[in-house]
């Protein structure tokens, strides 16, 4: 499948399955709540399990973050792309859903971009 399919689904509210460095992911918009509700659904997962927001920047982390602390830039610099997880305060425009209610939310740039070429 190629990115432009794969966006084409997450914009429509549908789920993509893709590898990362360390699982297989299922991914959907993480600003659509019904669409994120479908990753639960599918998987089974528990609602009190946050799940992890993939970005393909540094920028778009930024974005999903009310503070990014210097040492989330620190550690996104040195190992993005790649299986690092940083947890930082969310914007409010993040969903409920994705974090299980915290405050905070997870972000990582895995590094799949040989996925697309």
């Amino acid at each position: 499948m190629s990115i432009e399919r794969a966006a084409e689904l997450i914009r429509a509210g549908k789920l993509v399955a893709f590898p990362t460095e360390t699982v297989y992911g299922l991914g959907a918009n993480a600003f659509d709540p019904a669409a994120v509700e479908r990753i639960f659904t599918a998987k089974g997962r528990p609602h009190t399990s946050p799940l992890i927001v993939h970005v393909d920047s540094i920028e778009m982390a930024r974005g999903l973050a009310a503070h990014w602390p210097a040492a989330a830039e620190t550690l996104a610099r040195r190992y993005w792309p790649g299986p690092l997880t940083l947890v930082v305060s969310k914007r409010p425009e993040i969903p409920d859903i994705v974090t299980a209610g915290l405050p905070t939310v997870a972000c990582a740039c895995p590094r799949t971009h040989w996925l697309w070429s």
